[in-house]
Order: structure tokens, then C-alpha cells, then sequence
């Protein structure tokens, strides 16, 4: 038997789509959660003078790194996928 998959497409950068939905409202978060969302989008415009750079690649590897790696231990949630929380 075969698991139905998720149809929905993903964004190609979770991050930024989430910080995105967080400033303009659509996600209700508190106000470190808004205040650090509106920090990235900001360094992703105003970083690289600051010789900061926003690396996909390594954001994708490490989000790919829970689910692919890590399990939960311990009592009814043994061995489940350990999944980051989207904030």
C-alpha cells in the first residue's frame, strides 16, 4: 500500500515564504516571531552589503536533515520523524 503524497507544491524557499506570510499577516505569530521575520527579509535586501549571504543550498540540506535523520524517542512517539516547527 502505497501513501498518498502531498500534492501541494512547495515554495523553493520556506524560509522566505513563511517570513513573507508572517509580516503581511496571513500566519498569526507573536512579536519576536514578526520582528525576526522582518529581519531576514530585510538582510536578504540589505545583507550582502554587510557581507552576509542567504545560502539555499544549505538551508534545504538542513531542513532535509530532521525528517530524513532524526526520530523522536520515547513513549508513544518512539520513532516518529522529528519535524521543525515552521517558525
Amino acid at each position: 500500500m502505497t501513501r498518498p503524497r502531498n500534492t501541494s507544491p512547495k515554495p523553493a524557499d520556506p524560509v522566505t515564504a513563511y517570513a513573507k506570510a508572517v509580516t503581511s499577516l496571513e500566519i498569526p505569530a507573536g512579536p519576536h516571531v514578526r520582528n525576526s521575520c522582518a529581519r531576514h527579509l530585510r538582510d536578504l535586501k540589505e545583507g550582502p552589503k554587510r557581507g552576509l549571504k542567504w545560502d539555499l543550498d544549505a538551508m534545504t540540506r538542513i531542513l532535509g536533515f530532521f525528517p530524513d535523520v532524526l526520530k523522536l524517542a520515547g513513549g508513544q512517539f518512539e520513532g516518529r520523524v522529528f519535524s521543525l516547527a515552521p517558525s
